[in-house]
């Protein structure tokens, strides 16, 4: 069994290895504005359709067996955990394959809707990737549940990342530069990454058998999650379908170009700390160690985000053309309400993991549901009167309601107080470089050398932040596992 030393030593490697999990379909949509913004509408359309069903086939995989695999008496019966597997996995290639024809079938009237046919073509071609990222995500995801796995998990994920980001390098560099080009290269990866998935599972459980007989052990979904997935999987992003249907495919590649830094700024702050979220559910059980612990993750969350976010706000045209290379006309409003749309998202991210945590997942995926269900109304109102100002204002309304009703339950439900005078000061720190630049405006160039160290030195001044907290930090986790 690792040790606190050990588990700590690996989250920097675990943050690395989520984020460029997570952020690697983002970083691709870069590379492709080199193809221009109805490219990259193509791309991002196939690319969502191709993760978000294969999340939905794994959401309902996960429901039914994860259970068996976190309950460790199964772990010491090799012919169970064979069982447990073998029917996950047989699960969830059934129903990667039945999504994988869902959206083979959706292609069609998706390319209609947004009156281009290129669509159709991009979207048939990576529903042929779905079986095998179905299938990749649930091995990952067991070898994450056996926790003496996790470098397995890292190794993988970043493995999987470079393959990725790579080939889709080499589809631009040695071959004609085309988004059939760089989606064939992406099945590619995918397909690599699956065998290399196989692999690290024969490797680390090498008692493991695969065995074709058909689940063995009875499929037992949740309603709740069936109903969440579904919900996340039809209203999720449905912004992206609204712009596409009323502005065509040039203008939704303009949009994605708008929602790929404010997207950035969440996925790097949430991804980069999620390991410590996982580290207060491993670790600790009453509500008093769960509000400090969580008091220091929001507290890091905030200072990486307020940096990233004043950048946005401060200077939005120059930070998309000379920091991210997107060369497209914008609305700064825009941007700076779509930035700050994600900003309150990170926090309402850190009261659901609390919710979760704290064993109210069930609260969590609820108020997921209400807000999915309260999204697509305001952007079928806001979108076609206001066009991209529209989607940002329906963002913000939607990321206030998530953000106020995860933080209320969390209050109510869970006695975890997890916004800290410390966050505070550093939320009040950020707004006041903000109004101060408004008052006197400095030169990007001067801003991208010094701003950094600058907040750092009056978070320090003003002890936002304090060395002696993540010395605490470590001091407690090591008095828990000599305690073990």
């Amino acid at each position: 069994m690792h040790t606190i030393e050990k588990f700590l030593h690996s989250v920097i490697w675990f943050s690395l290895g989520l984020v460029l999990h997570r952020i690697k379909y983002i970083l691709l949509s870069l590379i492709v504005f080199q193809l221009g913004t109805t490219n990259v509408a193509i791309f991002y359309i196939s690319i969502y359709l191709m993760t978000e069903f294969s999340s939905f086939a794994n959401r309902l995989t996960s429901s039914s067996y994860n259970r068996f695999l976190r309950d460790k008496r199964f772990s010491f019966d090799k012919e169970h955990l064979n069982a447990v597997i073998n029917s996950t996995l047989q699960l969830s290639l059934i129903l990667g394959l039945i999504n994988a024809l869902m959206i083979f079938f959706l292609a069609d009237p998706i390319a209609n809707l947004i009156k281009n046919s290129s669509f159709s073509q991009t979207i048939k071609l990576m529903s042929l990737a779905v079986p095998f990222l179905v299938v990749t995500n649930q091995v990952i995801q067991i070898l994450s549940l056996l926790t003496k796995y996790k470098e397995a998990v890292i190794f993988h994920n970043i493995i999987e990342s470079l393959l990725v980001l790579s080939f889709a390098g080499i589809a631009l560099t040695f071959f004609k530069p085309s988004i059939y080009t760089i989606l064939s290269w992406q099945i590619a990866a995918i397909i690599i990454s699956f065998i290399i998935a196989l692999g690290l599972l024969y490797r680390s459980l090498p008692s493991f058998k695969l065995n074709l007989t058909l689940l063995a052990i009875p499929i037992r979904i949740s309603s709740v999650i069936f109903l969440n997935s579904t919900f996340i999987l039809l209203l999720n992003h449905i912004d992206i379908f609204i712009v596409g249907a009323l502005f065509g495919s040039k203008q939704l590649g303009s949009y994605i170009g708008l929602l790929v830094a404010p997207h950035l700024i969440y996925a790097i702050a949430t991804n980069v700390f999620g390991m410590f979220i996982h580290t207060a559910d491993s670790f600790f059980a009453d509500t008093k160690k769960v509000t400090v612990f969580s008091r220091k993750v929001i507290e890091s969350i905030l200072i990486l985000a307020s940096l990233l976010t004043l950048f946005l706000l401060l200077f939005p045209q120059e930070t998309l053309q000379n920091i991210l290379r997107l060369h497209i006309r914008i609305e700064p409003l825009t941007l700076k309400l779509l930035s700050l749309s994600f900003f309150i998202r990170i926090i309402a991210w850190m009261a659901g993991q609390i919710l979760i945590v704290t064993k109210h997942s069930d609260k969590n995926m609820q108020i997921n549901v209400f807000i999915s269900l309260i999204a697509a109304p305001l952007f079928i109102f806001f979108i076609p009167k206001y066009g991209f100002f529209g989607a940002s204002l329906s963002f913000l309304l939607i990321s206030l309601c998530d953000v106020l009703l995860k933080t209320l339950f969390v209050y109510t439900k869970t006695s975890v107080s997890f916004i800290s005078v410390k966050a505070i000061k550093i939320l009040l720190i950020g707004l006041f470089f903000y109004i101060i630049n408004g008052l006197v405006p400095v030169n990007f160039n001067f801003f991208v050398i010094y701003f950094p160290f600058l907040f750092i030195a009056v978070l320090f001044l003003l002890k936002g932040i304090e060395l002696e907290d993540f010395i605490l930090l470590k001091h407690k986790l090591n008095k828990k596992n000599n305690a073990e």
